[in-house]
């Protein structure tokens, strides 16, 4: 629960940041102090997707998709020692 939290606190931080710094670059001229506040923009919308992206490898979704995968290795070896039991089957029909 506490990455979670802090997660989203980081996120709502960094939305409020992104907030603001689109309003300053609406009131901005064109001109290096408005590219600036751009590229600040770019990195807090990318920002905003990594923290995004966090949360969800974090949470239900996470465990859902860490189920599934624990199911579908318990199948691999289902198989993989079904296959073992008829060769060693095989093995043992061989003759001396």
């Amino acid at each position: 629960a506490d990455r979670s939290t802090s997660l989203d606190t980081d996120i709502a931080a960094t939305q409020a940041e992104q907030t603001s710094l689109i309003a300053v670059i609406a009131s901005l001229p064109d001109g290096p102090t408005k590219t600036e506040m751009e590229v600040r923009k770019t990195i807090a919308d990318f920002r905003i997707f990594q923290l995004g992206q966090r949360k969800l490898n974090s949470g239900t979704t996470a465990v859902i998709l860490f189920e599934s995968q624990i199911t579908e290795i318990d199948q691999r070896l289902t198989a993989i020692n079904a296959d073992i039991a008829e060769v060693e089957a095989r093995k043992a029909a061989l003759p001396v």
